[in-house]
């Protein structure tokens, strides 16, 4: 079984959401709904998902438009997308953006069961964001950039707490602490 966790659902639809709610309480421990990018904005004033599973149409924007307020959140919220609109083009930008993958609508409750358990159970392939850096960033920047990154999070699933962060990178406490004062990596704020 996948371990517990936050989810947020935006959808318009509220009887898709509240089905989606029910399907989603066998994983999460907490769940809100938004039926709205104004109200998805508001959730995620005071509410941080380990899970969203977001409509691609909105009333008021587009998925794209929560997308950017997600940006924003430390840890990053693992993304599911459903979608009855989004083309190909769409498709790629979010995926760019940090979707880990896409439903068509409408989909079955098993389908979107499979792609909870995968999203939340599998790591996603760095190899080809990586390769295709080649050649546009120095190694060294990219190097730096996901060590920061990996940090930031890691301290971010903490709570701040530098054990526990080096706990899940793999490495030892007084290497986390040299790595942050050479970084000049910033303690989530909480």
């Amino acid at each position: 079984m996948v371990d517990a966790c936050r989810a947020l659902i935006v959808d318009d639809d509220t009887g898709l959401a509240s089905t989606v709610a029910e399907i989603i309480t066998e994983y999460a421990c907490q769940v809100e709904l938004a039926h709205s990018v104004r109200e998805a904005k508001k959730s995620l004033l005071t509410f941080q998902p380990d899970l969203v599973v977001l409509d691609f149409e909105l009333p008021d924007g587009t998925g794209s438009d929560v997308l950017s307020a997600l940006e924003c959140q430390c840890p990053v919220p693992v993304v599911i997308l459903l979608t009855g609109k989004a083309g190909p083009m769409d498709a790629f930008l979010l995926g760019q953006r940090g979707v880990r993958t896409f439903l068509r609508k409408p989909c079955s409750l098993s389908d979107l069961r499979v792609a909870i358990e995968a999203v939340l159970r599998h790591v996603p392939d760095l190899t080809y964001p990586v390769r295709a850096s080649v050649g546009k960033l120095p190694y060294t920047v990219i190097e730096s950039g996901v060590r920061q990154t990996m940090i930031r999070e890691a301290l971010a699933r903490t709570s701040g707490s530098i054990r526990g962060a080096a706990k899940l990178l793999g490495i030892s406490r007084q290497r986390l602490q040299y790595l942050l004062k050479s970084e000049d990596t910033e303690l989530p704020v909480q």
